[in-house]
């Protein structure tokens, strides 16, 4: 998928596919080991995007509803299918979460049941992200999944509330995320469409950020972000890129590995902090990429040069007379 976005990649993809899926490795493993359904997400959502950067955007669509039944924060790329245009995408997705989530429910439990479910999860989740207290003190999701206290919650809001900022923590989250996705609206104006993916994974970025609830297993959604970064790592599109893209692996890995040995990286947000730095690094990518559209094709080009080059020496050679000055 992110050769066809950013050009081929002129050698074994290997390590390619190495290094993108060792950076996200301890979440995938945590997802795994609690059976968590994060990586059944993350598959949707690769199937959504990709198959809508392929025109089949019915498919698309359908793949984005399914995500979103799972977990309700993949619905934001509902946002990302609006800003493209990608309609048919966008009705096939609330089509399928109407399907999904009332129709079918409907023949197993009732109507009058199924509603009830939904009032029930609005209650215990929905209000909650909103700053709405439950009114049922029985009910542990609250203190146990949605709570700010927990240091394994990486999101912007739950870091700012356990930093002091208590009162000012879910406004501040919340402007930050508007300028985020304002910033994202306006760098990628000028990329060209071959290159969406590339702000797709800005978005992933932006998504496990400003989630109300980001738990480390939630940063699988990293993978796709890390592919950008591997891909520019280790294809020579200009040295800046480069060198960014090879640092930040290094500060990304280096901060899952302080995150899980030192719980007090944890409370702090490291996580947080480090996937802000990468949403930022990402949009710094877009920007790169729409004001110097022949960068990511410089590698390709390198190799095209060197062999026409040898190509002429070679006709070169077949002619006498040069044959004598060359040598």
């Amino acid at each position: 998928m992110m050769v066809r976005v950013l050009g081929p990649f002129g050698r074994n993809p290997f390590w390619w596919y190495v290094l993108s899926f060792v950076t996200v490795l301890p979440w995938v493993g945590q997802a795994v080991v609690e059976g968590q359904a994060t990586i059944l997400v993350w598959w949707s959502l690769t199937l959504a995007l990709y198959r809508s950067q392929r025109g089949k955007e019915i498919s698309g669509g359908a793949a984005l509803a399914c995500a979103g039944l799972l977990k309700i924060f993949p619905l934001a790329l509902l946002v990302y299918f609006a800003w493209k245009r990608r309609w048919r995408s966008l009705m096939a997705a609330m089509t399928g979460l109407l399907v999904g989530g009332l129709v079918l429910p409907a023949f197993v439990y009732g109507w009058e049941q199924n509603i009830t479910y939904w009032r029930g999860w609005v209650a215990a989740v929905m209000q909650p992200f909103v700053g709405v207290r439950i009114s049922d003190p029985q009910s542990k999701i609250d203190h146990r999944v949605l709570s700010p206290r927990r240091s394994h919650n990486q999101a912007l809001y739950a870091v700012l509330w356990r930093l002091g900022a208590r009162e000012q923590a879910r406004f501040t989250a919340a402007i930050v995320g508007l300028a985020m996705a304002l910033a994202m609206f306006v760098a990628a104006r000028r990329l060209v469409p071959e290159q969406d993916l590339v702000i797709a994974a800005a978005w992933l970025a932006w998504i496990v950020v400003i989630a109300p609830v980001s738990h480390f297993h939630y940063h699988v959604l990293v993978l796709l972000p890390m592919t950008v970064l591997a891909y520019l790592a280790l294809v020579k599109t200009d040295s800046r890129l480069t060198a960014t893209a090879r640092a930040a692996l290094a500060v990304y890995v280096m901060a899952n590995t302080s995150t899980l040995a030192f719980n007090s990286m944890q409370y702090i947000g490291l996580l947080c902090w480090t996937t802000l730095g990468l949403w930022a690094l990402l949009l710094f990518v877009v920007v790169r990429l729409a004001a110097h559209p022949a960068a990511e094709d410089y590698e390709c080009s390198e190799t095209n040069i060197g062999e026409n080059h040898m190509q002429k020496q070679a006709a070169n050679l077949d002619n006498p007379k040069l044959s004598v000055f060359l040598a």
